[in-house]
């Protein structure tokens, strides 16, 4: 795993036809990094949790549509 890991992200101490091999093997595999595995070893998850008792969501909604608009979407991944 550490082999693939290091060949994926382009550091060194792989061999380029070692890399080859690894880099062919994703692709043929349609591998994706994870961006939850990622922001987690940058120490960033880009994560806001919002907790509410509002159940009938009448003036809570309204509030967490606001902050989804002002964190950006896309950048900034929320949870109730």
């Amino acid at each position: 795993m550490s082999t693939a890991s290091k060949a994926l992200n382009g550091r060194s101490h792989v061999r380029a036809d070692t890399r080859a091999r690894v880099v062919q093997a994703a692709q043929q595999l349609a591998f994706t990094p994870s961006t939850v595995a990622r922001s987690l070893l940058a120490g960033r998850t880009g994560t806001v949790g919002l907790l509410t008792s509002d159940l009938e969501g009448r003036f809570v909604i309204p509030i967490l549509m606001g902050a989804e608009d002002a964190f950006g979407a896309g950048r900034v991944n929320g949870f109730l």
